[in-house]
C-alpha cells in the first residue's frame, strides 16, 4: 500500500494518531466494520465516513465531500494499519487469535503474495508486536473469516491455483 488517496482520509490518520490509546482502539474496529460494509462500486459522503469512524459529526465544509468507495477501501485499510502502529498492540493480548502473515498462507493454503492482493481487495491488517518482540503486519482471526466469507470469484480461483501448484 503507497500514501493515502483521500486528502480527509490522511487528515484523519492524522488527528486520530493524538487520540488516547482506548480512543485509538475503538476507532480502529469502528473504521475496519466500515471496511467491512463498503461496497467499491459506490460512494459515499465524508461526513457519514468520518462519523461511522470517530462518532462525531465533522464540520459543513466536509458534508459536501464524497469518496469513491475503491479510493475508501484503499485509504481505510492504510488508516487502520498505520493508526495501529501508534499503539503498542501485543499479539498475545488480544481478544482473539492474531496471525501472522505465515500463519495465513500455511492456514489458508495460499502465497504471501496472495495475502498481499487480499490486503489491496479490502483485507484489514494492523501492526502488532508478536512474541518475539518484533513488530509486524497481523491480522485478526475476525477478519480474516470475515474477508473470505465475501463471495469473491477471484479469491476462490486464487486458493484453488496455489492448491495445483503446490500438489503438482
Amino acid at each position: 500500500m503507497t500514501g493515502y488517496r483521500l486528502d480527509i482520509l490522511a487528515s484523519l490518520a492524522r488527528q486520530l494518531a493524538f487520540a488516547p490509546s482506548d480512543v485509538r482502539v475503538d476507532q480502529l474496529a469502528a473504521a475496519e466494520t466500515l471496511m467491512g460494509d463498503l461496497d467499491v462500486a459506490k460512494s459515499y459522503p465524508a461526513a457519514f465516513v468520518v462519523f461511522r469512524i470517530t462518532g462525531y459529526h465533522p464540520k459543513l465544509g466536509v458534508a459536501d465531500e464524497t469518496l469513491t468507495g475503491l479510493a475508501l477501501q484503499h485509504d481505510l485499510g492504510l488508516l487502520i494499519e498505520r493508526v495501529s502502529e501508534t499503539l503498542d498492540l501485543l499479539a498475545t493480548h488480544q481478544p482473539e487469535p492474531v496471525l501472522a502473515i505465515d500463519d495465513v498462507t500455511e492456514r489458508f493454503n495460499v502465497t504471501s503474495k496472495t495475502i498481499q492482493r487480499w490486503r489491496k481487495k479490502g483485507l484489514v491488517s494492523r501492526r502488532f508486536i508478536f512474541a518475539d518482540g518484533k513488530r509486524r503486519v497481523g491480522f485478526l482471526l475476525s477478519s480474516i473469516e470475515r474477508f473470505v466469507a465475501i463471495p469473491r470469484p477471484r479469491v476462490t480461483r486464487t486458493r484453488r491455483a496455489s492448491r495445483r501448484r503446490r500438489s503438482a
